[in-house]
């Protein structure tokens, strides 16, 4: 049986979501752990209505996910993520929730498996440094051996796309909150 990855993203179909990160002078893109202080907590506007409460998991730029999900990926044995206390406030609406933290993801593997991926590439790369082109995927297929022990990284050659493992999907599916999560997750092909 093939190992499969996830993608995990926030539902881009949502009426609302993050609409200003927090101004900070770190990237979260690097797969590389955070030294630098950061704000705490981190402020990210919002334009949800006070009755209608964030997703679990959110954000483009900067993943902010709710102090539950975290506490699944944690239990799941997902080990490769900083936490900083996060607040999502919608000032016109008077909504603030604080049970958020953004998140870290240490981890930045070059897995895709071109040969069977389609994509655009954004930038070229640079084989002999040994850093991999930016691509946008329509397709995407990963090397299952470059992702061996993984259950969450970035992907180098996309560093805004999350992978999580299909034992840590499967995990995060059967503990959901009774109202869902709200995030999706769309099943990767690894060969």
């Amino acid at each position: 049986m093939a190992t499969s990855f996830h993608c995990i993203e926030p539902d881009n179909e949502a009426d609302y979501g993050i609409t200003r990160n927090p101004a900070v002078s770190v990237s979260f893109f690097t797969g590389k752990a955070i030294a630098s202080s950061l704000p705490e907590p981190l402020v990210f506007q919002v334009d949800h209505p006070l009755d209608v409460a964030p997703p679990h998991f959110l954000g483009d730029r900067i993943p902010v996910c709710s102090r539950l999900l975290l506490g699944v990926l944690e239990a799941a044995r997902v080990g490769d993520i900083q936490s900083f206390p996060a607040v999502l406030e919608n000032p016109a609406a008077g909504a603030r929730w604080t049970d958020y933290v953004a998140i870290n993801v240490i981890g930045l593997r070059a897995a895709a498996r071109l040969d069977q991926s389609t994509f655009d590439t954004l930038m070229g790369g640079d084989a002999q440094s040994g850093i991999p082109p930016l691509l946008a995927f329509h397709e995407l297929v990963l090397d299952a051996a470059k992702l061996e022990g993984c259950l969450l990284c970035r992907l180098a050659e996309s560093p805004s796309t999350l992978l999580i493992h299909d034992s840590v999907n499967a995990y995060i599916d059967a503990h959901a909150p009774p109202d869902g999560w709200g995030f999706d997750t769309i099943e990767v092909k690894a060969v």
